[in-house]
């Protein structure tokens, strides 16, 4: 069982909020992550895509995985 997604934003997102606005590139991983539906690697889901953008990025999303393409 994973940590619910204010668990790990709150754990995690710190460092992560700290550069949101200024980085020009987030690179997500095709990690699955409980706190959001568990099952959407976090490059395909758009949960974690809208955090990103709610939190303030407005810069490029990649994929780590360069064959993970989504048609």
């Amino acid at each position: 069982m994973g940590l619910s997604e204010e668990e790990l934003l709150a754990r995690d997102g710190a460092p992560f909020a700290a550069i949101l606005r200024r980085a020009p590139a987030i690179q997500l991983s095709g990690a699955l992550f409980a706190g959001f539906d568990g099952v959407t690697p976090a490059t395909f889901d758009p949960a974690v895509v809208g955090e990103l953008r709610r939190r303030g990025f407005r810069g490029a999303i990649s994929s780590a995985n360069l064959t993970a393409v989504r048609f």
